[in-house]
């Protein structure tokens, strides 16, 4: 049995590199791509290949190059949160945490917040902003967010009882939704 145990963890150790090196390769094409696709302007189609490699294998090159690409399209919420990321990375160097802290405290004054507000405590309440699950401890907190539509609704015993969709504007647009039952 220790024979097996032993063979199984040399297994484990000798294919590990090759289970990454994999996501290494879809991270780096997926990083190309998207660069070659924000040389020519087109940051819509880079951003999703950026989140992508990132997603395949962190990096904080790609992460900043993910907040640039938020940025150019108006993500400035999604581009700060990605630099803050950035800024708590382990072992980040002091150009790219002085270029990332620039950027984040350039647009902390511009980000657009939404606010969502529940004025009674409902029991078996379950609120979602654009299909996410709304934690209640942000219940009347203005959390920032991309510009654009958002769609609160709020559900009880899992019957939808409220609906509601705003358009948030940009440079520092604030919305409140009261949920109302």
């Amino acid at each position: 049995m220790k024979l097996i145990h032993a063979l199984i963890a040399a297994m484990v150790v000798t294919l590990a590199p090759y289970a990454h090196a994999g996501d290494r390769a879809v991270a780096e094409a997926l990083f190309a791509e998207a660069r070659a696709l924000m040389d020519q302007g087109k940051y819509a189609e880079a951003c999703p290949k950026l989140d992508a490699s990132n997603k395949a294998d962190p990096a904080v090159g790609t992460q900043l190059n993910l907040a640039n690409c938020y940025e150019k399209i108006g993500k400035t919420a999604s581009a700060w949160s990605m630099y803050l990321q950035v800024l708590a990375s382990p072992g980040i160097d002091a150009s790219r945490a002085a270029l990332a802290r620039s950027r984040s405290d350039a647009l902390a004054p511009t980000l657009s917040k939404l606010t969502i507000r529940v004025p009674h405590p409902i029991p078996n309440l379950r609120v979602t902003r654009d299909s996410v699950l709304v934690d209640a401890a942000t219940f009347g907190v203005p959390i920032p967010i991309d510009p654009g539509h958002h769609v609160v609704d709020a559900t009880v015993d899992g019957l939808t009882r409220f609906h509601a969709v705003s358009e948030v504007t940009g440079s520092a647009g604030s919305v409140v939704v009261t949920i109302q039952l």
